[in-house]
């Protein structure tokens, strides 16, 4: 899989995965979703067929899928994303986006130690804060300080 930026889309598995659900329905777009949000707790482990990558793109394309989220992402990425989005997003998918988020978003887990943990203001934080700043507005959750718990299955 090649990365070649901070950005939750600037990532092969994160393209595949935009084209991957722009090729289906809206419920088999859920469907997908869901399964990656599902795995989010094991996510890069062996037998595990998503990645950490894969679900900060997917909590990306749900925090794209809030009405007037775009104006606090960028354009760019609503563009690109704008044929995988879910339509009619409910809070029930829009909180496991943020739980899955909140998984891979604490120290120990290879997508912070690789793209924040060096650089707490940079591009990967800020997008990463954003996600979960729309997705708790969306579904009234209220957290939006990374957790400093030790994700379920990873160990320091």
């Amino acid at each position: 899989m090649g990365t070649w930026g901070a950005h939750p889309f600037a990532s092969d598995g994160a393209q595949d995965l935009i084209d991957f659900l722009a090729k289906r329905s809206d419920a088999e777009r859920r469907a997908a979703l869901h399964e990656i949000f599902e795995a989010a707790p094991h996510a890069g482990q062996e037998h595990v067929d998503v990645f950490p990558e894969d679900v900060v793109a997917a909590a990306l394309l749900i925090a794209l899928s809030v009405p007037g989220s775009s104006q606090r992402l960028r354009e760019h990425d609503a563009q690109e994303a704008r044929n995988s989005l879910v339509a009619d997003l409910d809070t029930a998918l829009a909180a496991e986006a943020l739980g899955a988020l909140e998984t891979v978003r604490v120290p120990g887990n290879d997508w912070y130690d690789t793209w924040i943990e060096d650089d707490e203001d940079g591009e990967a934080a800020q997008v990463a804060q954003a996600i979960v700043d729309i997705l708790d507005d969306f579904t009234g959750a209220g957290s939006s300080e990374p957790t400093t718990r030790e994700p379920r299955g990873m160990s320091r």
